[in-house]
């Protein structure tokens, strides 16, 4: 029987074998990369589940954490997708906002002091004004980010499977965060969304619930009714963007009760969005609600979030203009980069990161972040950057 200095002796060696020696024994990523590999032996037999299908057993955090600049980089695999896309095999020198932002406010904290990150990526003009009040180094707007995820589904084998699900909704639940929750009348939002579902002739219903909300045993309401829950699964998993996109790929139309990233992601893979019913509330502590939405209620997050759902808020199958520019402000719809576009702003990136950590930037390589944060094409930025 083993005694409790050669249990850690075993995990210690476990761990060595699966991070490798270099990965242990870095500080301070250490913590993060045990947590990763105790979870990793807690939950050796998690399976990811079938596309459209989702874990009833819950979502634990398997999933190795990247070698990150900001501590957010890693949400939805947002710095993967990006250097995937791109070609890139670094970490990206910059903060990556994980989703569209509401009122004046910018999640830069201490990651874009302490380490002096150089730039920020953001999805459109509307982030960028309000970015731009706290900091004046580059803002490259490179339009929703979903458009650089490749989905899990080739084009064949979504339209196979197009064709088995027959006319199909999906619908995007107002979603819950680890510490909050949100409230609204779920039996009821349920019933609503399959009345809508067969007033329009939908055949297929696939409601995609965030992970903390099948943790919180929100599915059986959308099940009762006879509805197909997913999930794009846990917030780090590198396929969460891949199966957010081919969702979407197989809707005809989509639907929610409330603004959120999701419904720009919509309109941007062409597909028609609806706000069907806006009550909900988020509800939890005062330091978490501070800390993880503090311009939640102010007067200017409720006038953009009403823009939107008026422009949201009337059945259509085909996109509107008024749709589109709306998308275009606030998600920038138009901004997505070429393959090679996005390398030259991730490349300037980590051009301009190497000053940043030992002296000021040089006045030369701040002219090319300037020059590349403003380009429009492949040739200015080879230019620029030249």
């Amino acid at each position: 029987m083993l005694n409790g200095s050669d249990r850690q002796r075993e995990l210690r060696g476990k761990i060595i074998q699966m991070l490798g020696v270099r990965a242990y024994t870095q500080w301070p990523r250490f913590r993060k990369n045990l947590k990763f590999a105790k979870n990793r032996l807690q939950n050796r037999n998690w399976e990811r589940p079938p596309l459209l299908s989702y874990s009833k057993d819950g979502y634990p955090d398997v999933f190795p954490y990247e070698d990150i600049a900001h501590s957010g980089n890693d949400s939805y695999n947002l710095q993967g997708i990006l250097n995937t896309y791109a070609g890139h095999d670094e970490s990206v020198k910059g903060i990556i906002e994980h989703g569209v932002y509401f009122g004046d406010t910018f999640f830069g904290g201490d990651d874009f002091i302490k380490q002096r990150l150089p730039g920020v990526i953001t999805f459109g003009a509307m982030r960028k004004n309000i970015i731009r009040k706290y900091t004046d180094r580059p803002i490259f707007t490179i339009g929703p980010y979903i458009c650089y995820a490749k989905p899990m589904l080739s084009h064949e084998d979504t339209q196979m499977l197009k064709h088995e699900l027959g006319r199909t909704l999906l619908v995007f639940p107002s979603h819950s965060i680890e510490g909050i929750t949100s409230m609204y009348d779920i039996d009821g939002f349920a019933q609503k969304v399959a009345e809508f579902a067969s007033a329009h002739e939908f055949d297929t219903t696939l409601v995609s619930l965030y992970f903390q909300d099948i943790k919180l045993g929100r599915a059986k309401p959308y099940e009762d009714q006879g509805l197909l829950v997913v999930c794009s699964g846990y917030y780090r998993d590198e396929t969460f963007l891949r199966r957010q996109r081919s969702y979407i790929e197989l809707a005809d139309m989509t639907i929610s009760n409330g603004v959120g990233t999701h419904v720009g992601y919509c309109v941007a893979l062409g597909k028609p969005h609806m706000v069907l019913d806006g009550n909900f509330a988020l509800v939890g502590a005062e330091e978490k609600l501070a800390e993880s939405a503090p311009t939640y209620g102010t007067e200017l997050t409720k006038h953009q979030m009403d823009e939107i759902k008026s422009a949201f808020s009337q059945f259509a199958e085909t996109i509107t203009t008024e749709q589109r520019e709306v998308v275009r402000e606030y998600w920038g719809l138009g901004c997505t980069k070429s393959t090679d576009e996005l390398l030259q702003i991730l490349l300037a990136l980590d051009e301009a990161f190497e000053y940043c950590n030992h002296a000021p930037v040089p006045i030369d390589v701040q002219a090319m972040l300037s020059r590349v944060e403003n380009t429009k094409s492949v040739e200015t930025l080879n230019s620029a950057l030249g």
